[in-house]
């Protein structure tokens, strides 16, 4: 039998990524729920299991910390981390944290307690909203990740409902989908360019693809929904900004999380525990299935007509006060199930009663002071403002014009929509507030934070920055050992508790990994929530970070381990780095083909952890030389913009590896990062005693003649001719050659490309002989395996 540690339970959470909306939402409950029943929590951010991706890989070591050392029960975020194990699979990979108890959220398992939400539910009631209500035939549907079985279940659900009703699936409209925009974009792009199909609907299986699809239908003009109508699902908060609102299928994500913590001390407390549990999904009747908000209600009977429609034509609705309050409390139970403080019925009955009481008293503030409780009470979960405004509605509809008390009720209405109006502003105006501080932050916490740094420097600025972000609490440990994923020793190096640092030895202290933290700084008696980070950088395990989430939870922290993982290991490298320069340039006296021997070595380094582009920096540093020959320029020139060309990107090697081969749109920080390389590879370069510039070439490899370039905005003549000649030969090369987010676009295209740009982006000379050699000499790109040249 498990025993409380200190009087309190400590919960582990196994999660995919925190910033993921689907995912955040889950772990505010689980969060919220916690604190609660005043319970710690440790929310470990590893990756998909079994995942053919190399960083999620490399972020399962973290899960090896979840132990009975430290954590008393364990919840899985199956649909998310496990969704490509089978059953027998996921019944191995939950045997890891044995004895523990377990409970498995979004996939149920036979042999382990399952909590699920019923998708199938309420993509069914969505297609019947959409074939009753508006009488839609024609249906596209985007599939969802293949292999997810939630996927599968919201696909199966869209059929059979289409089945029932006889209208038959047309496979030219069913596309494949990853959940990601992109998807959405692509399915409008083949329904209108290549099948040319008109249809009347198309339903996603998330809100990401379907405000894909969205987005591309209004860049082409496209009315959404007068034309074609959108669906997407799960109700990200996204799906309210954009234009027109989303209609979508509602899962209870925050209440999921809230009740998977309630199960799982339920069986902590060794009470009866169901081992399957089901909750319901809703849909949420927006504008872009063609509905207009101000006639369609979200509420359970979201077909109810307008009730001030009614008021004003002076009819007297046959609704008895009972009626209200049974409908009030199934409104409350979809957004509200704290039982704790109060529980359904006497929420209901409190705000029926207050609301009567203020009429019969002529006390506006008797309703009003509990509206505005319930408001705060609630508003930091997920809810949509038409259930909160049919609350409002549906008590009004009790009195109507012919009530001599009517006038002081509608001023009670009117100031009650008033209320929960400035709180929807207010809670905006918060999160865009702290939207924009945590980009301000952000950045200043990526400029400051540069791989040159010495170890002790970056945790200084660690510290000072962390604080800054509001996370009071924070550690940070190295892993000691170099056993292969085992990593059984580690040493902490920061540590710093309500904004007071620690002082540690210089190197760190020593602990067993599988403790977390030293039984010193570990807390006994202070109840904490804490999400752990893997370090990793590729196959590199630096080691982990923890944050504090105690009334702090935001999803900031995976750029924050992006970040910090992406500097430490630099800073490891740039170590090692400057200790070769110290050999080389004892070396590069006598011997200077070493050093071209030494810069194809770093070329190769850059290539290895990039498949996508190895033969790049080959190919750009042959085209580079031939261009540089046919210009007639001295053979130590040709030399020097040949070496320049082979490492050119070397400071890609700190940028993540999940950042460069992402297939979607970077975020702003992500490309930020990525164009911060050419200064990476000068920093690496510039205090090696080259024969020829190649620090400078590598930082001006991005520039543009015209200015428009990075990171300096340096025009024709300020840009080295080396660096002229590699900026084509890179234009080129990039063009002709397949990227994760594209296929190769063809020489035709870089040609045209760099004839267009002649004499603005692009020196006329370095153009010119390009084009010759490619016209006149019949130039290819060497594939296959080659040597540098």
């Amino acid at each position: 039998m498990i025993t409380k540690r200190n009087n309190r339970w400590t919960i582990g959470f196994l999660i995919d990524y925190s910033d993921s909306q689907y995912q955040f939402n889950i772990l505010q409950g689980i969060a919220d729920c916690a604190q609660r029943h005043d319970a710690n929590l440790l929310c470990f951010e590893g990756g998909i299991v079994e995942s053919m991706i190399n960083f999620d890989q490399e972020r399962n070591i973290i899960y090896d910390l979840v132990t009975g050392i430290r954590i008393d029960g364990v919840i899985i975020l199956s649909d998310s981390i496990a969704h490509l194990l089978d059953q027998e699979m996921l019944n191995t990979f939950a045997r890891k944290f044995h004895p523990l108890p377990i409970v498995s959220v979004g996939r149920s398992h036979k042999n382990i307690h399952s909590l699920v939400i019923d998708s199938s539910s309420g993509m069914k009631e969505m297609m019947y909203h959409l074939i009753k209500v508006h009488d839609y035939k024609k249906f596209a549907f985007i599939k969802g990740l293949q292999g997810s079985i939630e996927a599968s279940i919201r696909y199966k659900s869209f059929c059979d409902v289409l089945e029932e009703f006889s209208i038959p699936v047309n496979p030219d409209l069913i596309f494949e989908g990853d959940y990601l925009g992109d998807s959405g974009k692509k399915a409008v792009t083949t329904i209108l360019d290549e099948l040319n199909e008109n249809v009347d609907v198309i339903v996603a299986s998330n809100d990401e693809m379907a405000i894909g699809a969205l987005n591309e239908l209004s860049i082409r003009g496209i009315d959404v929904p007068g034309q074609i109508a959108v669906i997407g699902f799960d109700d990200v908060t996204k799906s309210t900004t954009v234009s027109p609102p989303l209609s979508t299928v509602r899962q209870p994500l925050h209440r999921e999380g809230w009740t998977a913590v309630e199960m799982l001390l339920s069986l902590l407390d060794n009470k009866e525990t169901p081992l399957y549990r089901e909750l319901s999904s809703v849909i949420i009747i927006r504008e872009s299935c063609g509905c207009n908000r101000s006639e369609n209600s979200t509420s359970p009977d979201f077909y109810l007509k307008s009730i001030r429609d009614e008021i004003d034509n002076n009819h007297l609705l046959p609704v008895k006060s009972v009626e209200i309050t049974n409908r009030i409390a199934l409104i409350v139970s979809n957004i509200y199930y704290n039982t704790e403080w109060m529980n359904e019925t006497d929420l209901t009955e409190a705000l029926v009663k207050n609301y009567i009481d203020s009429g019969s008293k002529h006390q506006l503030n008797l309703f009003l002071n509990i509206w505005k409780s319930f408001l705060d009470e609630i508003f930091h979960i997920e809810k949509d403002a038409m259930l909160l405004r049919d609350i409002v509605e549906s008590l009004f509809s009790m009195h109507t014009a012919s009530n001599k008390i009517f006038p002081f009720y509608r001023e009670l209405h009117y100031r009650a929509e008033d209320i929960l109006k400035d709180k929807i502003i207010h809670t905006i105006q918060i999160q865009n507030y702290q939207s924009q501080k945590e980009t301000w932050m952000m950045n200043v916490f990526r400029d400051e934070l540069h791989i040159n740094l010495s170890m002790p420097e970056i945790l200084d600025i660690l510290y000072d920055k962390l604080v800054i972000l509001g996370i009071r609490t924070a550690y940070m440990a190295f892993y000691e050992t170099t056993a292969e994923k085992k990593k059984n020793k580690s040493r902490l190096v920061l540590a710093f508790h309500n904004n007071a640092r620690y002082s540690l030895p210089e190197d760190g202290l020593i602990f067993n990994s599988t403790q977390i933290l030293p039984n010193d700084f570990y807390p006994n008696e202070e109840r904490f929530s804490w999400i752990v980070e893997s370090l990793n950088y590729a196959a590199h395990h630096v080691g982990y970070v923890l944050f504090d989430m105690t009334g702090n939870l935001n999803s900031i922290y995976g750029s924050l381990r992006r970040i910090i993982s992406n500097v430490i290991h630099g800073s490891y490298l740039i170590s090692h780095i400057e200790e070769q320069r110290n050999e080389l340039i004892a070396m590069i006296s006598k011997l200077r083909a070493t050093m071209s021997g030494v810069i194809r070595t770093l070329a190769i380094a850059v290539e290895i952890r990039d498949p996508y582009t190895a033969g790049h920096q080959r190919r750009v540093a042959d085209l580079s030389r031939r261009i540089a020959e046919k210009l007639k320029l001295s053979p130590d020139t040709v030399e020097g913009v040949t070496m320049g060309g082979i490492v050119h990107d070397i400071g890609k090697i700190f940028i993540p590896a999940e950042i460069l081969n992402k297939p979607g749109k970077l975020l702003d920080i992500e490309f930020n990062l990525i164009k911060h390389h050419p200064e990476a590879g000068y920093n690496i370069l510039k205090k090696i005693d080259f024969p020829w510039p190649i620090a400078n070439i590598v930082l001006q490899h991005h520039e543009r003649c015209d200015g428009t370039g990075y990171p300096h905005n340096l025009k024709q003549d300020q840009i080295l001719v080396e660096a002229r000649i590699l900026i084509v030969a890179d234009v080129v090369e990039a063009i002709t050659s397949m990227r994760p987010y594209r296929a190769a676009l063809g020489l035709d295209v870089a040609i045209n490309e760099i004839s267009h740009y002649r004499g603005t982006r692009y020196d006329p000379d370095v153009v010119d002989a390009c084009l010759s050699i490619f016209r006149e000499d019949n130039y290819q790109f060497k594939t296959g395996p080659q040597e540098y040249p």
